[in-house]
């Protein structure tokens, strides 16, 4: 059979996020709307590195002389994927460095980096790091017996450390056994917002981000130390993990091993900025990773934390409009549908009719003394879903409560 009768899915995938980030490259597109094709891109490409990539490596291990469908080794597959991989990221980050942001700043939102902070900025920033972000933060050594777990997807900074000479470090720990360089790691914290908004005397917003802050005063966690080089980076480990769908009643708790098993599998993928190759070299050594592992930008891994000032007033602007929903004219809009449904079946057209009626129903049901019952499926759910609380509602009215969840979908 001829190689070329199939495309390989693997690099067939990665040529559609290739489309998805033409979308952000367009011009005629609102801004925010562009960053969220960015955001879309990064997200899809961390899924791709821990289920396809990571399912290809363990096959290389297991026979690495075995082809495809395509026509490809897991070898030959894996130098493929990271070249065009490395040629998308790269588009993606020269469409935020070089479109994006100065889009932004012409709207009056403009990101300023720690060493262009004024004065005033400097302080507030300090202020801001002192009381709401170091009592956050535990540094982690890392010439340990054991190399540190680093969450998958958790974004860290790392720090070169050197004691400073004729000082006695406050923070014994990070002294090697030689007294030379230590690195040392700090994750990001997740439960604040990642946009630190700056004061100014200018008309336009400007913004850093909790990364800046912690790669700047981070510091202060290190007394007696000087900070050679800093990172910030993450590691994208291996999510493709069997379940056992014979587990039967404990099926739950074997989903809940896997999860937990995803965050110290074995490393996929580093993401890191370029601000120390020293660092960066220390990380793929202990993570076992190599240069066609490691994708590098100027500035944000994530471009999704920018949506952040979508939820700042007066930026409809750099939307799309609203979708108008319509109501469907066979559902009253004021009272319950039991009657409605009793004469006839009513089919929704998502999203040209609204899907308010259905969280409607669902909430009628909920508080409706004569439903002693709610059964339903639900395959995915965002994180403050209408319906989850009403279901919740419900069975805190007593009513019986069921519902089928797709546990293993990705």
């Amino acid at each position: 059979m001829n190689k070329n009768t199939f495309f390989n899915r693997e690099l067939s995938w990665i040529e559609f996020n290739a489309r998805v980030l033409y979308q952000a490259c367009r011009n005629d597109l609102p801004l925010l709307e562009r960053i969220q094709f960015l955001s879309i891109v990064t997200s899809n490409f961390n899924e791709f590195f821990q289920v396809r990539v990571a399912s290809i490596k363990r096959m290389q291990k297991i026979d690495s002389r075995k082809k495809d469908i395509s026509g490809y080794t897991p070898t030959t597959l894996l130098k493929q994927i990271s070249v065009r991989a490395h040629e998308v990221v790269n588009q993606k980050n020269k469409c935020l460095q070089e479109e994006l942001f100065p889009l932004l700043e012409k709207e009056g939102y403009v990101y300023v980096k720690p060493e262009n902070f004024t004065p005033e900025q400097q302080n507030f920033c300090q202020r801001e790091f002192n009381s709401n972000i170091l009592p956050l933060l535990t540094p982690l050594r890392t010439d340990t017996d054991v190399f540190p777990r680093i969450s998958n997807l958790q974004y860290h900074a790392a720090f070169l450390l050197k004691p400073i000479q004729d000082i006695k470090p406050m923070n014994n720990e990070f002294i090697t056994r030689e007294g030379k360089q230590a690195i040392a790691f700090v994750q990001i914290p997740t439960g604040i917002s990642r946009i630190v908004w700056l004061p100014g005397h200018t008309k336009a917003k400007q913004f850093t981000l909790v990364d800046n802050l912690v790669l700047q005063y981070g510091t202060q966690l290190f007394p007696g130390f000087e900070v050679k080089q800093s990172m910030l980076f993450n590691v994208i480990r291996d999510a493709d993990f069997a379940v056992d769908e014979d587990a039967g009643p404990n099926f739950i708790e074997a989903m809940e091993e896997v999860l937990v098993q995803r965050q110290s599998s074995f490393a996929v993928r580093l993401n890191c900025n370029n601000s120390s190759a020293e660092i960066k070299k220390f990380l793929m050594k202990n993570l076992g990773l190599n240069s066609d592992d490691v994708y590098e930008c100027d500035e944000l891994i994530d471009p999704g934390c920018l949506l952040e000032i979508g939820k700042l007033e007066d930026t409809s602007r750099l939307k799309f409009e609203n979708w108008e929903h319509f109501y469907p004219k066979s559902l009253p809009e004021d009272k319950p549908y039991w009657d409605t449904l009793k004469q006839h079946d009513v089919l929704l057209h998502v999203p040209y009719e609204s899907y308010n009626p259905v969280v409607k129903f669902i909430s009628d049901a909920a508080d409706d003394p004569d439903v002693i019952s709610i059964k339903m499926t639900l395959y995915r759910t965002g994180n403050d879903s209408p319906i989850i609380s009403a279901l919740k509602k419900a069975a805190q009215n007593g009513k019986q409560v069921t519902v089928l969840v797709e546990l293993k979908a990705r």
